[in-house]
């Protein structure tokens, strides 16, 4: 009898958290179509749009840089929203953040040193 509630038990659990699991992974999956490329170089960080909606924002980010990068999602005061560091050159990464309407910079800083390579994003909506 005890066997029998251990493994419904069990079940019970595996199932919640493959749920869990499931639902994290759709809500960070974007389609390329909806995700700002960012290009990153020695001395340049590309982006191929200058305005998105308000919600989840996901960058595609490729270093085809010389050397390890950082990008970030800045405020405009230079806090950081969201950031990913030691891209290695030739490799590819996504970065997903929540953002709220407003100005923002996407800052691209080779060998991960200075103030980097930003560009403007507007964000719109609600």
């Amino acid at each position: 009898m005890r066997a029998v509630r251990l493994s419904v038990v069990t079940a019970a659990a595996t199932a919640a958290a493959l749920a869990a699991v499931t639902g994290c992974t759709e809500k960070s999956d974007a389609k390329n179509g909806d995700a700002i490329q960012v290009t990153a170089a020695d001395a340049k960080c590309d982006t191929s749009v200058k305005s998105v909606p308000a919600g989840q924002v996901t960058l595609k980010i490729e270093n085809k840089g010389s050397k390890a990068t950082e990008v970030e999602i800045l405020f405009p005061d230079d806090r950081i929203v969201s950031e990913k560091e030691n891209i290695g050159p030739g490799t590819k990464y996504t970065l997903t953040a929540e953002v709220k309407a407003g100005s923002y910079q996407i800052a691209c800083r080779p060998g991960m040193k200075g103030l980097g390579v930003r560009q403007k994003l507007t964000v719109t909506g609600g």
